[in-house]
């Protein structure tokens, strides 16, 4: 997610937040151990809530099966009552401030606004390419552009290429792309053999050409 709210070195849109504006006082942390739910979709609290540290999954589920719609990672905000599961990815801390505490003070200084409104922005788009992916690609495009999209957000240059660390088991990764750890194993394989990904290590991969994994399908 592109847009963070870094809360320990306050500074959004080149100005930094007002003294009077008591970050510290409005949020309270809360840890969490991996894989433990944090909110479920009929939570009571009213809360907005910032990752401090960890990894937080947000996702939907029907029954036994789980479609991951986003990971949030530190800096990035998000609130109760979406309709969704909130689950610590990896051990976690969150901060968490009462929503009338949190509108309060986004009346008091705009920026917040305009962060909250940019990582609500960004779920949303998130959500419809996750329909439109599950609707009308199958499994090895939705893995392929996720593979590009990281290659983006956090790839490393390599001498073989660009490394993606996914930091994820193949659980969490089917969870994501919305099937089975089975084809995503396969699906990984083709790839491998097909020469446009190499595996580094235990969920760290290397695009030797991320132009002809882009338009290889």
């Amino acid at each position: 997610m592109a847009t963070r709210m870094d809360l320990f070195h306050p500074a959004q849109s080149g100005r930094p937040l007002p003294k009077d504006l008591a970050l510290p006082d409005i949020f309270a942390p809360r840890s969490y151990a991996r894989r433990e739910i944090i909110f479920d979709p009929h939570a009571e609290e009213d809360l907005v809530f910032v990752v401090a540290s960890g990894r937080v999954r947000i996702f939907f589920a029907h029954e036994d099966k789980e479609l991951t719609l986003s990971i949030l990672r530190p800096g990035d905000i998000y609130s109760t009552h979406t309709r969704a599961w909130v689950q610590a990815y990896k051990n976690s801390t969150i901060l968490v401030a009462d929503t009338g505490a949190f509108r309060k003070h986004i009346e008091e200084y705009p920026e917040l606004t305009l962060t909250m409104a940019r990582v609500l922005g960004d779920l949303l788009k998130k959500s419809y390419s996750h329909i439109l992916n599950l609707a009308f690609k199958n499994v090895r495009r939705r893995l392929e552009e996720f593979l590009l999209h990281e290659a983006r957000r956090s790839g490393q240059p390599h001498a073989r290429g660009t490394l993606v660390d996914l930091d994820m088991t193949g659980e969490q990764l089917a969870a994501m792309l919305g099937t089975t750890r089975q084809t995503v194993s396969s699906t990984l394989g083709e790839l491998i053999n097909e020469g446009l990904l190499v595996k580094e290590g235990r969920g760290s991969y290397v695009i030797p050409d991320v132009n002809r994994l882009r338009h290889f399908g």
